[in-house]
């Protein structure tokens, strides 16, 4: 999940967006993902 978000976020692989990327990041968080937690800082 995590991978997903950060992907979108970069536009790696996927077209980059926000919203998709903030999706991604937010299921993986709540799966206890440390990751996700620093990905989504910095986009914020």
């Amino acid at each position: 999940m995590e991978v997903a978000g950060r992907f979108y976020n970069q536009g790696i692989y996927a077209e980059k967006s926000r919203k998709k990327a903030e999706y991604w990041l937010r299921k993986a968080m709540k799966s206890s993902d440390p990751e996700a937690r620093k990905e989504l800082a910095q986009m914020e």
